[in-house]
């Protein structure tokens, strides 16, 4: 009976959990798929092309997007509760920022991309289309997100991911980098296009009944938020294109701060491959990344109960429930480091087998020596997930940007004095040590933060 009496009181979260797990796979599983395919059909030396290139492109796409996408999701999520006039107009805003911020970038790869990246100048004009349906995509996932529209968001990226897995492979096989490149516009031109078209609004109740009802239940005046409201009565909203300054300067001032953590995030972590790729340990490269995208999928889990929670995390910091949030903090920490410890066991017991079946041909002693390596930063990066995900989801990106900056810019420097002097590994040892005790120091860090505020 107990278990029973939780599930109908967590119904709603688990069921969005479910759908944001198929929605994940629909987009890492299937990129996971797709790099596979890459790995198997091209050669090793391609395959690191492939990742220093495709690393160039999504550098540029921190500036396309520079943190809206996120940012729409929170305050979608925000205005549901106490603002429904903007939440009407936040899409229509939100996308004139990331076109302003597309075409610029767009127009600084055209221009600029011959002389910064001359062997691979081509390649990148093959994606220059992802600059802009790149972004889209995600705002979309993120107001899609931040309304709790799991199931049509997971549907829509499922299917469009197996379709374009089956493209992809016909494209690499035939045409082997250029197709490889070609199936990522492929991909997330027909994820725009379907997010897009299936997007019809939101519903939200009607003020009107809601507060009338709210009166009689309460007996006189009622001063509340829209979140607490009886939500018996819902009206179908559909966005208005009409520019609007106070929601164009709370996204544009928050996605800024998540705009420069993205940047410092890729710095702090996504920066290696440039270096590596600089120093021409191309091959090399498909190693690090086989071994990031592990992680990746390692983190899968996390990510979406952190997705699937953080808007309910809004709306509790919101209304200052703050013995709520920290007991989600002490639950999901314990959370995280049962399931590390257990991803990280399973993947000790299968890493032979897989690579052997799977990934034979990069299964070399230097491949094994780095998986060895890289576990103390796979626990770790497993461990802070959900927790970042609730830091931004209770307002505190500027935690988040303020310590990027500072590891970001530590790996940078580390990054360059360890390659030149000290080759390939030496760029390993002190980008794992840096990201380790970095991610143990933020979780430390936010739970002083939070444990400040007065519980309600």
């Amino acid at each position: 009976m107990t278990i029973l009496k939780k599930y109908f009181t967590q119904k709603e979260t688990i069921r969005n959990i479910f759908w944001r797990t198929l929605q994940t796979f629909g987009m890492q599983g299937i990129t996971f798929l797709f790099f596979i395919i890459c790995a198997y059909l091209l050669t090793p030396y391609e395959f690191g092309i492939y990742n220093y290139v495709l690393t160039i492109i999504f550098l540029l796409l921190i500036f396309a997007d520079f943190g809206v996408s996120k940012a729409a999701s929170k305050y979608v999520a925000e205005y549901y509760t106490i603002a429904q006039e903007k939440l009407k107009v936040t899409l229509f805003n939100s996308s004139l920022i990331i076109l302003i911020f597309s075409i610029i970038v767009l127009i600084f790869t055209v221009i600029f991309g011959k002389y910064l990246f001359p062997k691979y100048y081509n390649y990148l004009l093959l994606l220059i289309p992802l600059l802009i349906f790149y972004p889209f995509t995600f705002l979309f996932d993120g107001i899609y997100t931040g309304l709790k529209r799991f199931k049509e968001a997971s549907i829509i990226f499922l299917i469009i991911g197996f379709i374009t897995i089956i493209v992809a492979f016909i494209l690499i096989n035939n045409y082997g980098l250029s197709g490889a490149f070609i199936s990522w516009n492929i991909f997330y031109f027909l994820l725009f296009i379907v997010l897009f078209l299936n997007y019809s609004g939101y519903k939200i109740p009607s003020i009107s009944s809601a507060v009338a009802e709210a009166k009689a239940e309460r007996g006189g005046e009622v001063d509340c938020v829209l979140g607490d409201l009886p939500r018996k009565e819902e009206r179908l909203y559909r966005g208005v294109y009409k520019f609007n300054n106070i929601v164009i300067k709370e996204i544009g001032s928050y996605s800024l701060i998540l705009g420069i953590s993205g940047l410092f995030y890729f710095l702090s972590s996504r920066v290696d491959i440039l270096f590596i790729g600089h120093f021409n340990y191309i091959t090399e490269i498909g190693y690090y990344e086989i071994n990031y995208k592990i992680l990746l999928l390692l983190l899968v889990p996390f990510t979406i109960i952190g997705q699937v929670i953080a808007p309910d995390i809004t709306r509790n910091f919101s209304n200052k429930n703050y013995t709520l949030i920290k007991k989600n903090f002490k639950k999901y920490i314990l959370f995280s480091l049962i399931m590390s410890f257990f991803f990280i066991l399973i993947f000790i017991l299968l890493r032979d087998y897989l690579f052997s079946h799977f990934l034979v041909k990069y299964y070399t002693e230097d491949m094994k020596h780095l998986l060895n390596w890289m576990l103390p930063y796979f626990f770790t990066a497993m461990l802070i997930d959900i927790i970042a995900i609730m830091a931004i989801a209770t307002g505190h990106a500027k935690l988040c940007m303020y310590f990027i900056i500072v590891v970001g810019s530590i790996n940078v420097i580390a990054d360059y004095i360890f390659i030149k002097y000290f080759g390939f590994w030496g760029l390993i040892y002190s980008t794992i040590i840096i990201k380790s005790v970095s991610y143990l120091l933020f979780i430390y860090f936010y739970y002083r933060i939070l444990w400040r505020y007065d519980s309600t």
